[in-house]
């Protein structure tokens, strides 16, 4: 068995060897390809930076990863049943820039999204998955309106629309969705005054 154990010994070093042998004689190769091809680099990495921040789903592709982000955040801190979330600015402003249709799309994938990176499954998923579609629509149908009203109208609306059926069908409990309608629409009220308009500005 040590004989056996020593042989695995020496074959893993001997690959380790090889295998920094290898590096070792790489590296000069790596160095003259990326001396000559160094400006083409750049300039593609450059180009893709730059169609990147200009491309309209730019701010949109942001605003997910920092949801992704802020869902797994809350869900470690055990505070995903407060009213602290970016759904529902995801949802109004991709309805308002991209119309009803992208609108109800991005706001049940931002409200599955939330599901997925809270790591949580709830059953309430079949009315608040089908409702941010919903306010999608919504914000994609009354588009014309100010931004930061029609924000604090659709967070009312999803709050008060959601509520009726989780607590008149669901069992849901009437202090979590107080809670959460209240936190929602307070920070919603920030999002949509301190950064919505910009945000609206930078993906029409």
């Amino acid at each position: 068995m040590q004989k056996m154990t020593g042989y695995i010994n020496l074959q893993i070093n001997r690959i380790m060897k090889l295998i920094l042998f290898q590096f070792r004689q790489s590296i000069p190769h790596i160095r003259a390809f990326l001396s000559k091809y160094l400006l083409a680099i750049t300039l593609s990495i450059t180009f893709t930076l730059a169609a990147l921040a200009l491309s309209k789903y730019f701010i949109l592709a942001l605003l997910l990863l920092a949801h992704a982000a802020s869902c797994f955040l809350l869900k470690t801190l055990k505070r995903n049943h407060i009213g602290i979330e970016l759904t529902t600015l995801i949802t109004v402003l991709s309805g308002v820039a991209y119309g009803a249709k992208a609108g109800a799309i991005i706001g049940a994938a931002a409200m599955s999204i939330d599901y997925a990176f809270s790591m949580r499954l709830s059953y309430f998923s079949i009315i608040t998955i089908p409702s941010f579609a919903l306010v999608g629509i919504l914000a994609g149908t009354f588009s014309r309106v100010n931004i930061f009203t029609l924000g604090i109208m659709l967070t009312i609306f999803y709050s008060i629309f959601t509520g009726i059926f989780i607590l008149g069908f669901m069992g849901g409990h009437p202090d979590k969705c107080l809670r959460f309608g209240i936190t929602s629409l307070g920070f919603n009220a920030l999002l949509f005054s301190a950064i919505a308009p910009a945000l609206l500005s930078m993906m029409a």
